[in-house]
């Protein structure tokens, strides 16, 4: 699966950057990290512990609306996801830390507003919509003492799966493929190089719940860009 997944993604990158040099946009190929996490809470609040770094790669494009504002739309191999733990490996007879961290092709369309030159400073938003492609939940413990460790792949389902592994917002057996949202960016451009920061503020429910705020993505993320 994520063979086949990157060698997909690695044809759209191609046919998009093919695609804007023939229309004289301007792509950049980027890599970066992801601090993401789950909101847990029906409030939308998270336990600010529970970060889980990751990683993302892509390529985005921009074309010029006119004045001081360009959209960006844009391709990436993101992974998302949290981590729980609960007890004191040192202290506890009972304690667990387990991770989820999927993966998605997502599609972010951003407007921005550039200042002119080739340094220049950027801000910007826009919608983002993510297939769910692959990923893996881990975790580990001591359950009366006794030491367990298990691995699993994720599986994606086009229905509201329901059921949790330890606690609402992380440990998913299963998945909503679907993830959607808005991003916040900004960032500078220096000749050549593009670094770009942002939040990731996710709408979709990654598993079904009664609370409207549970088990939705948010996500910091740094990127840094070369222009092609």
């Amino acid at each position: 699966m994520k063979l086949r997944s990157c060698l997909t993604l690695l044809a759209l990158l191609l046919f998009i950057s093919f695609s804007i040099n023939a229309q004289k946009g301007q792509a950049v190929l980027h890599a970066g990290v992801n601090f993401t996490r789950v909101s847990l809470t029906n409030g939308g609040k998270y336990d600010a512990s529970d970060i889980l770094s990751t990683f993302q790669f892509g390529l985005s494009g921009e074309y010029h609306l006119g004045a001081f504002f360009y959209i960006r739309p844009g391709v990436s191999y993101t992974g998302k996801g949290s981590k729980v733990s609960d007890g004191d490996p040192d202290k506890d007879l009972t304690w667990y830390k387990a991770t989820s961290n999927p993966f998605y092709v997502e599609v972010p369309v951003n407007v921005v507003i550039k200042t002119p030159g080739k340094n220049n400073l950027f801000l910007g938003a826009g919608p983002y919509v993510a297939v769910g492609v692959g990923g893996k939940n881990k975790a580990e413990g001591y359950v009366g003492g006794v030491y367990f460790k298990s691995q699993s792949e994720i599986k994606f389902s086009d229905e509201d799966p329901g059921g949790s592994t330890y606690q609402a917002g992380a440990g998913f057996p299963t998945m909503k493929r679907l993830d959607y949202g808005f991003n916040m960016i900004g960032g500078f451009g220096y000749h050549r190089i593009v670094f770009t920061g942002g939040y990731q503020y996710g709408l979709a429910r990654l598993r079904a719940t009664n609370d409207n705020d549970k088990n939705k993505t948010r996500l910091l993320f740094f990127t840094l860009g070369l222009k092609l």
